[in-house]
């Protein structure tokens, strides 16, 4: 609530400021490891899909710090199905294209399930002015 910050002495402009430009250079680095360490290489499609993820993430974790954690876990594990599922015994003979999409597919289902569920942050999206 940025009234209630606001009466705390916090700066609310001063800490939306901060948390778009430390989610920005996060999601920067975690962009550069996932292209050269993970991947391998930089084209166009090498992050496709990703900040879909990511959003569906902070759905599915309740807007919550720890909840979007543990969701992002739950979709790395899906999309890691995807890389290493064909040498996994009991799904190696599905077809890799099911396995390439499951990640997605995950998604959407988890979004379905859950998207009516969760209530946002209240003051999300709206211009705190400071004289209200």
């Amino acid at each position: 609530n940025p009234q209630a910050a606001d009466t705390l002495g916090i700066n609310v402009y001063k800490m939306r400021y901060a948390g778009v430009l430390i989610s920005g250079f996060l999601g920067g680095i975690g962009g550069a490891v996932f292209a050269e360490a993970i991947s391998g290489n930089f084209s166009v499609s090498t992050i496709a899909g990703q900040g879909f993820m990511a959003l569906a993430a902070m759905i599915f974790g309740r807007y919550n710090p720890i909840g979007a954690m543990l969701s992002s876990l739950f979709f790395g594990f899906a999309q890691s199905l995807s890389i290493i599922g064909d040498q996994i015994p009991g799904i190696s003979s599905l077809p890799s294209v099911y396995l390439q999409i499951a990640p997605y597919v995950l998604t959407i289902i988890v979004l379905v399930v859950f998207f009516g569920k969760t209530v946002g942050p209240a003051a999300d999206g709206q211009n705190y002015i400071k004289s209200k």
